[in-house]
């Protein structure tokens, strides 16, 4: 495993941009231009990377052994390495607030992984909190996430 010395050392710590790529990469083969529509896309337009964020980071991570490449058409396809697959286990452990897009990544990308996937959240909440300790805040930001679904079947 590679830890936060290894992070550290190819300059990773307290920045981002690298861990929406190596996500995007998750079981997927993409050129640069792909990972910036796919992060645009998957975001609904809330995450814009630009190819001066990207580039560079795709030049490192593959230097760093994190990502092998393949030309095809002229075009420079990434994908992860065995190492890379190694420290995006690692970073959605480290990033809890990446585990979400981490096994968005991971499903299928459908509407179906989708809906699993929350199901099996929900589930894992009800299953594991104590109701009484759900704050007014959270109560809130629960029935905002109701509504919105509710919004999407009515």
């Amino acid at each position: 495993m590679h830890g936060w010395d290894e992070w550290r050392k190819y300059g990773f710590i307290g920045q981002k941009g690298w861990l929406l790529i190596l996500f995007a990469l998750y079981n997927k083969e993409l050129t640069g231009s792909e990972i910036i529509e796919l992060a645009e896309k998957e975001s609904g337009g809330l995450t814009r990377l630009s190819p001066s964020l990207v580039y560079p980071y795709l030049r490192e991570l593959k230097l760093s052994g994190f990502l092998d490449s393949e030309e095809k058409d002229n075009k420079i396809y990434y994908k992860l390495s065995d190492k890379g697959k190694a420290l995006i286990e690692q970073a959605s452990n480290y990033f809890p607030g990446w585990r979400l897009r981490y096994e968005f990544y991971r499903s299928t990308g459908s509407l179906d992984g989708i809906i699993s996937y929350i199901e099996d959240s929900v589930q894992y909440i009800v299953d594991s909190l104590d109701k009484s300790k759900i704050t007014s805040e959270q109560k809130e930001r629960i029935q905002k996430i109701i509504n919105k679904l509710s919004n999407l079947i009515t």
